[in-house]
């Protein structure tokens, strides 16, 4: 039997004590059930004045609800916040949700008053139907609206206080930063996070199932797990944005989600994972149901604000683009090795990475690449260098072009070192010449935790002939403690189950993360 080489890549973070604190913070990550990417209703409710308005602003840049409460001492922490967020961003409207029916509106204004809001200051109707159609958690959780009634972002305004403790400041500004990325065009890297605050209580709204439509709420659901390989010079194959686009592939579609073979997610346990876009039971019945009835289009006015997929590059303004000096001819048909390819980084000194990401110009025929620091010295180059299980740095695969290190983490460049781009490609019918380019972002200067890739490689092996679930044990050992940020099993044809247990000192084992179909393809 063929030698297989198995790798076992794991991203593991060093911390320095202040850095420690703001990974702790692990958001909330059922976006369907929590209404994020949903169609919000735009429910008629009465303001100070005893006048019908509504609970958003439609066609505008966006609307802020902040649910509003007069006795929760959390809530009157939060209150400079809130005021200084309404000066930040005046292209927001401000809508402040009163909840609570144990106070008179004449009081509630005066505490609203004294506050010194700009914005709206709206009541829950008798029936709670505002709090119930958003699922309020607290009596703090924020929800970012844009034009056309989608729920972009919900939960805290920051880090800094909680339930049991309180920082000197905030360390991540999470409202604000959604609300930044929204005005640009662009998706928040958090969108949802448990808002500190007090319970809110609620009648549970009757159950009512409302005709599902392509514009309202199939529409939604493509955006948030599909459209991003799923467009026109996307890595998909086919785009899936209009109506007929997506009525046309139906029958496709109904046959791969509900096999579970997309969105492309094998992984079971551990997470949250930044890269699983699979789709939850309660959103594959959604679609499944759509198709089932006949995918009704619906209100093209119901219809989302459309995604924009940049033609470039996905971080904001690269501090260094280095491509690849040849093209390579991927030819039509059959199979093509390995290309293998060395460039220098025109780097002078050593610099500290927080953002890498990988672009190819086709990259429909880009199965992936992958990409190792081999240093600056070519005498000292290694053949275990350029095996794939030394050195790893960055990595292409379908659908996730961009690596993002956590906040005061970042990866060491070394100045002028030669990086090798391994890429594997696919013919699709069609001779084409393509280029791989990698872009940085740096940190101004050295961050407080640094990123390294650490591999538990075993190539010393030979499967018998016909055996099935031939076991491989690789193993590597920390020397000292650190953050667990990413994983990238990797075999070939031959591997078909991964499994990563993470084993104490003690002899205690915790499985971290179960692949039990791996799938090259």
């Amino acid at each position: 039997m063929k030698l297989c080489v198995c790798l076992f890549l794991v991203s593991f973070s060093l911390l320095a004590e202040e850095g420690i604190e703001r990974w702790k913070v692990e958001p909330q990550v059922n976006y369907f059930e929590n209404l994020i990417d949903r169609k919000i209703e735009n429910i008629q409710l009465q303001n100070t004045d005893g006048l019908g308005t509504s609970l958003y602003k439609l066609n505008s840049k966006g609307t802020l609800i902040c649910v509003f409460d007069v006795d929760c001492p959390m809530s009157l922490k939060l209150a400079p916040k809130l005021k200084r967020l309404e000066e930040q961003f005046k292209s927001i409207a401000f809508k402040h949700l009163l909840i609570s029916k144990q106070v008179s509106k004449e009081d509630v204004l005066k505490v609203y008053q004294k506050r010194g809001f700009k914005g709206e200051l709206i009541f829950d109707s008798k029936d709670e139907k505002a709090a119930s159609s958003l699922k309020v958690k607290t009596t703090c959780e924020i929800f970012l609206v844009d034009g056309r009634g989608t729920l972009i972002y919900r939960g805290a305004i920051d880090d800094q206080y909680g339930i049991g403790f309180v920082k000197e400041k905030a360390t991540k500004d999470y409202l604000a930063e959604a609300i930044g990325s929204h005005l640009k065009g662009e998706l928040p890297e958090l969108r949802l996070t448990s808002a500190p605050g007090c319970l809110v209580e609620y009648k549970e709204p009757k159950v009512v199932h409302s005709k599902i439509t392509f514009h309202k709420d199939i529409s939604r659901l493509l955006q948030s797990h599909c459209q991003r390989c799923h467009h026109d010079g996307g890595v998909g194959p086919f785009s899936l944005i209009d109506f007929e686009e997506v009525r046309e592939r139906r029958k496709m579609l109904k046959y791969v989600v509900s096999k579970k073979l997309m969105p492309p997610w094998f992984a079971q346990g551990g997470g949250p994972w930044r890269d699983n876009y699979n789709l939850t039971d309660s959103e594959r019945k959604l679609l499944l149901d759509w198709i089932a009835a006949g995918t009704p289009e619906g209100k093209k006015e119901d219809a989302p604000i459309p995604r924009k997929f940049p033609k470039k590059w996905l971080m904001d303004k690269p501090d260094l683009v280095v491509a690849l000096d040849n093209k390579v001819a991927v030819k039509a048909e059959g199979f093509m090795k390995y290309k293998n390819i060395n460039v220098k980084v025109p780097t002078q000194s050593d610099k500290w990475v927080s953002a890498v990401e990988i672009r190819s110009t086709n990259p429909q025929v880009l199965h992936h690449a992958l990409v190792f620091h081999l240093g600056a010295d070519t005498s000292k180059f290694r053949l275990a260098d350029t095996s794939g299980v030394r050195g790893f740095f960055a990595g292409y695969v379908p659908g996730n072009q961009i690596s993002v290190y956590p906040q005061g983490s970042g990866k060491k460049l070394d100045a002028g070192t030669y990086l090798r781009f391994q890429l594997h490609y696919t013919p699709n019918g069609t001779a084409v010449n393509d280029q791989v380019s990698i872009a940085f972002k740096f940190h101004d200067k050295k961050p407080a935790s640094e990123i390294e890739t650490k591999s538990a490689f075993n190539n010393r092996f030979l499967i018998p002939p016909r055996t099935d679930n031939y076991r491989i044990e690789a193993k590597h050992k920390f020397l000292q403690d650190g953050y667990l940020v990413g994983f990238s099993p990797h075999a070939h044809l031959r591997g078909k189950a991964f499994k990563y247990d993470l084993v104490s000192p003690d002899g205690k084992r915790e499985t971290l993360v179960d692949i039990p179909r791996y799938d090259f393809n």
